[in-house]
């Protein structure tokens, strides 16, 4: 016998009367006997709890989803579902669908002559089922249904928890024969096996149009709302965005605690300083002079979440805000800031097409529409200018044919504010100029120190993942509307302003709207 590459240990043997040294009780007794401890016992922190159950009975499984699921025993015999123990369904992992499909945790197999076998022919490796049905209600009045569905599969197990209910993928009904199609798109791990690769789309289409059926069976269609804005939901004015569990249209409006009220109300009068103050002959801070830009800026951001309910006040709100000064002055940059909290980025320049102005108008009803960059010079441009000044100055929004013989007339709606930015006066006719309410700006009229700061906290809310203090602030504007609507409607109806002499009714109609609005949340 050769050497053994390591060396022997010498120093242990088993006793001679070891009846079997391989029973573990035995060789950790001689262990312990012959190698005691140096380091005493000590108490673990380690504190058991009680772990959660990942699978789920067929009955319920039959009350999320509508299909009911069958079972075979260990004689073949099938088993009816409210018999089924849990037990079972862990210890089987086959879940049956219709007479010929069943689920397992590698996707969905068709039954070979009606029995559970081992013959059974997988057709993907991946499992779909439908979560809900949503009706998603448009800002036009048309609905349009989705089928809201869930993926399983041992191959997405690295995506567990990507999606919450609310973000799981959907499918336009029409198109929900099309499900497979979509899911081995969107879903790269997923695919058809290929020994069933001619058949197997025919056969999904087929288990998908049972769970459909079980589904539409047992289930009501969600209403959802597919647009952001000031809406009557239950009897009650709100305003739609992705806060709330009845809505997904992009825009998120952030909740604010209500011990964060008062602080959000703080930061909101902080929009009146970025100003640069200006002082009096003899010291003193001139307020007037001071808020001269400031002061109309901050009142028409709020006008523009505001509008609905000033026009259900009967206020005529049919101007826009013209931000004029050379470059320099800071008047993108205010707009950036503080007029987009909602809607980050989307700011447009004139250059674009007036299709793209128009949808963008479209996308900020009850929000701040900012479009940058007018040139007196550029005919185009001012005929998009007037287009604007048509559709706030006249409450018109643009027309268009629809219906089943293109003879009905839809209007878009013209709801919010909307802020135009220019370097020049526009020196326009006359009933053009009335529509808007211009604020000039020179180099020094903004405060950079004062704006700094909401700068700054734009940048360190994008990294710790919270919202701005702007959108914060505008979030409980929208807050304390929802909540005082029915009195703020109440107490707007009949307030009427102190008398000024203006040579102009619809100089009379903005004077009034910003009394109002001053009232409002300055007194």
């Amino acid at each position: 016998m050769k050497d053994l590459p390591f060396k022997k240990n010498e120093s242990w043997k088993p006793p001679d009367n070891a009846e079997n040294p391989y029973q573990p009780a035995k060789i950790l007794k001689q262990i312990v006997d012959i190698a005691p401890l140096d380091i005493p016992f000590s108490k673990s922190n380690f504190q058991p709890k009680e772990g959660g159950n990942p699978y789920i009975t067929p009955a319920k499984y039959q009350a999320r989803t509508g299909v009911r699921l069958t079972s075979f025993d260990t004689t073949g015999n099938n088993l009816n579902v409210d018999d089924i123990s849990p037990k079972i369904c862990v210890e089987s992992n086959d879940l049956e669908v219709g007479e010929k499909f069943i689920i397992r945790s590698d996707g969905v197999y068709l039954k070979q002559k009606g029995k559970l076998t081992n013959d059974d022919v997988q057709l993907c490796n991946f499992s779909f089922e439908i979560v809900t049905l949503r009706a998603l209600k448009n800002r036009d009045g048309t609905v349009q249904c989705e089928v809201v569905y869930n993926v399983a599969s041992s191959a997405l197990a690295h995506r567990a928890g990507e999606f919450d209910e609310k973000d799981l993928p959907s499918i336009p009904e029409e198109d929900y024969d099309k499900i497979v199609d979509e899911i081995l798109r969107r879903f790269k791990e997923c695919y058809i096996c290929p020994e069933s690769k001619s058949f197997a789309k025919d056969y999904l289409r087929e288990y998908g149009a049972i769970i459909y059926r079980e589904f539409r069976r047992s289930h009501n269609i969600e209403e959802f709302f597919s647009y952001h804005g000031w809406e009557i939901v239950g009897g009650k004015m709100v305003y739609l965005s992705d806060s709330r569990a009845d809505c997904k249209c992009g825009v998120t409006i952030p909740k604010v605690p209500a011990k964060r009220m008062v602080v959000a109300a703080l930061n909101d009068s902080k929009i009146l300083e970025i100003g640069t103050k200006r002082f009096a002959p003899d010291g003193t801070v001139d307020e007037v002079a001071s808020l001269r830009v400031s002061l109309p800026f901050f009142l028409y951001l709020h006008l523009s979440f505001a509008y609905k309910l000033f026009v259900d006040a009967g206020f005529k709100v049919q101007f826009l805000l013209l931000l004029i000064g050379k470059t320099g002055s800071l008047k993108t940059t205010i707009c950036e800031t503080f007029a987009e909290p909602f809607n980050e980025g989307s700011m447009l320049r004139f250059e674009s097409t007036s299709r793209a102005l128009e949808l963008y108008r479209e996308e900020c009803i009850d929000m701040t529409m900012v479009v940058d960059d007018i040139f007196k010079k550029k005919s185009s441009n001012m005929s998009k200018f007037e287009d604007l000044l048509r559709a706030f100055g006249e409450n018109i929004g643009r027309a268009k044919s629809a219906g089943k013989d293109f003879k009905e007339i839809i209007r878009s709606k013209v709801q919010g504010g909307c802020i135009v930015t220019a370097e020049h006066d526009l020196e326009l006719q006359q009933s053009s100029a009335l529509r808007y309410v211009s604020v000039p700006l020179e180099s020094d009229s903004i405060d950079t120190v004062a704006l700094s700061v909401f700068q700054q906290d734009k940048i360190r809310a994008r990294l710790e993942g919270r919202p701005t203090i702007v959108q914060e602030t505008f979030a409980a504007w929208i807050s304390y509307l929802e909540a005082n609507y029915e009195y703020l409607l109440r107490d707007l109806i009949p307030l009427q302003p102190p008398p000024l002499q203006l040579k102009f009714k619809r100089h009379q109609q903005i004077y009034r709207v910003l009394f109002a609005l001053t009232t409002l949340i300055l007194d």
